[in-house]
């Protein structure tokens, strides 16, 4: 994505924002670290795995982004364990020290299966590919 198609995503961002802040009362905008993706039988998801409060806002012709708050788990995605995989997020397993934890390192030349969208608020289902 070049520079024009940035702003562009930036404007539909922010006048997104206004619309939802205005008309519904909705603080929406986030920014999305990390993804996380995953099959359920012959369905494929994925969704951003921590999120921040963010500000975005129209500077003449460029846009000023602020982050606000810090970084949390993505209630959606820990819905989603939960009831898909019995993951309990947030609870440290019972045992020896460093149990349960591993750095997993992904293939070369691996990508996620969907494309992030401005929609967070629940790990979206998409086409195998």
């Amino acid at each position: 994505m070049g520079l024009r198609g940035a702003r562009r995503a930036a404007a539909q961002v922010a006048t997104k924002n206004v619309e939802l802040r205005t008309a519904r009362g909705l603080d929406v905008v986030r920014l999305a670290v990390g993804l996380a993706t995953w099959a359920d039988g012959d369905r494929a998801y994925c969704a951003p795995i921590l999120l921040r409060p963010t500000a975005i806002r129209r500077h003449h012709t460029d846009f000023e982004v602020k982050l606000h708050g810090s970084f949390t788990a993505n209630p959606e995605l820990v819905r989603a364990l939960a009831t898909q995989f019995g993951v309990q997020a947030g609870r440290r397993p019972s045992g020896g020290a460093g149990h349960g934890r591993r750095r997993v390192q992904p293939a070369a030349g691996d990508r996620p299966a969907c494309v992030s969208s401005p929609r967070t608020s629940r790990p979206s289902a998409s086409a195998r590919g």
